[in-house]
């Protein structure tokens, strides 16, 4: 049974890798981590009803440890060099235009701005649960 439970979170992991990184390759390099990572360290996992938050605060703290074996000192939505990965495989031209565009804007935001929105509108995070996961209050969140 809590096996099965990661698998269908592969999706989840993967969107949230590559909006956490530079490249497809470092995505996946980092998708994988995270999966391996979980997977190892689920039978230690009591309460499966907390297995949502246990797997993001895992994949926080192997994105944390990846980021710094990879030598990524500077922000991962840096400005200057802001690439984009499409995560879905359709986009019209008008579409993909906006899509750069909000990239962009968000890569410009301070660090605790930009982990908000990602976690909010990217994760789909609570704002309790952003809250929890930044330890700042729902009031600097709202």
């Amino acid at each position: 049974m809590k096996a099965n439970i990661i698998e269908s979170y592969i999706e989840k992991v993967y969107g949230y890798s590559v909006n956490r990184t530079y490249s497809r390759e470092e995505a996946d390099e980092l998708a994988q981590e995270i999966l391996f990572t979980a997977v190892r360290e689920l039978p230690k996992l009591k309460d499966e009803s907390k297995f949502e938050p246990w797997l993001w605060g895992v994949a926080g703290n192997v994105t944390k440890t990846f980021q710094r074996y990879m030598g990524k000192q500077r922000a991962m939505y840096s400005y200057d060099t802001l690439e984009v990965i499409h995560y879905e495989d359709e986009y019209s031209d008008e579409n993909e235009e906006l899509y750069d565009s909000l990239r962009t804007k968000i890569a410009m935001l301070s660090a605790i701005y930009r982990d908000i929105i990602i976690l909010y509108y990217y994760d789909n995070l609570s704002i309790k649960q952003i809250s929890e996961k930044l330890n700042i209050s729902e009031g600097t969140i709202t």
